[in-house]
């Protein structure tokens, strides 16, 4: 397959360069909203709904944004008007594309972080690039099943229908680091066991190998507390861990749906854990997290698993 620069299939040009706090904030709700995006790898790097501003339309739906720094070359497809932060390239494509073309594009882009480690800015590089010429006829025929919007129940459940209150990491969980063999390479992928580690992606699985005896059970979370520090995933397999994660087995009957809120509720402390500032087994321990509780003042596992399975797409899970 031919291999072209970027620039030969889309025309490329800065974003806006906003700052999302210095604009008026929407919630999702209101329809006169636009999405922000910054350089997150998460939610289609959306951050946010802002105002739309008289004197600056919003760039139309279609259109490729990359993060040029940050989560280098996080490449999403637009479906909708929105703005950008500073560090994100707008790519409109030269010819007319299917959203299944922009797509693959947005993968092929995206399969060339590895070249941008160690703060390394894509910038100046974006443009040369190489991409596939053409979309391979058989990603265009791929069948792909539709998610099932449905939620698992019908009721309307608010998170401020219940009081909510601190509770350590330490008395709600068992903590410890993650323990894991050493794989050969020719083992990786020869296996059921997953091996979990600090990745943000695959529910943090890197790779599957054979295990007679995982070093973890699975029903509990893992949270990284190196690398992408507090990134949360249920285990419901026995499983092995990089040291660099943290195990934590619950005191509670824990399920998926309870895990969904949890591990919600866990991420939301990302932003502490910036700049090297690592997770470790102490400070998780002494950490706290928000839960709503019972009238006993205790946490409320029923109504966070309500909550869960009021939402859409719940019914997948």
């Amino acid at each position: 397959m031919k291999l072209v620069p970027i620039s030969e299939i889309f025309d490329i040009k800065y974003g806006n360069g906003f700052d999302l706090v210095s604009m008026e904030q929407l919630s999702e709700e209101e329809s006169d909203g636009v999405n922000f995006v910054a350089r997150t790898a998460k939610y289609f790097g959306i951050t946010g709904r802002v105002r739309e501003l008289n004197e600056v339309p919003p760039f139309s739906p279609g259109k490729l944004t990359v993060a040029v720094s940050g989560s280098v070359l996080e490449t999403f497809l637009q479906l909708q008007p929105f703005y950008t932060a500073y560090h994100v390239m707008v790519l409109s494509p030269k010819r007319p594309m299917s959203e299944r073309e922009l797509v693959y594009y947005s993968l092929c882009i995206r399969r060339n972080k590895y070249r941008y480690n160690y703060g390394r800015q894509a910038n100046r590089t974006l443009r040369s690039l190489k991409i596939p010429g053409e979309v391979p006829k058989g990603f265009l025929q791929m069948k792909i099943d539709e998610p099932n919007v449905k939620a698992y129940s019908g009721k309307k459940i608010k998170l401020s229908d219940r009081k909510w209150e601190w509770f350590r990491y330490a008395d709600l969980f068992d903590i410890e680091t993650g323990v894991g063999p050493l794989v050969k390479p020719e083992d990786v992928g020869n296996g059921v066991t997953p091996f979990i580690s600090t990745t943000s992606d695959d529910n943090g699985i890197s790779y599957l190998y054979y295990e007679s005896n995982p070093a973890h059970k699975g029903g509990c979370i893992t949270v990284s507390n190196d690398g992408s520090v507090g990134e949360a995933f249920f285990q419901d397999k026995d499983f092995s861990a990089s040291y660099k994660v943290n195990v934590l087995s619950p005191k509670f009957e824990l399920n998926t749906y309870r895990a969904m809120f949890l591990i919600t509720v866990i991420k939301k402390e990302k932003y502490r854990y910036s700049y090297a500032r690592k997770w470790g087994l102490d400070r998780m321990r002494e950490s706290k997290m928000k839960l709503p509780v019972n009238v006993s003042g205790k946490p409320d596992w029923a109504f966070m698993e309500a909550y869960i399975k009021s939402l859409p797409y719940s019914a997948e899970i």
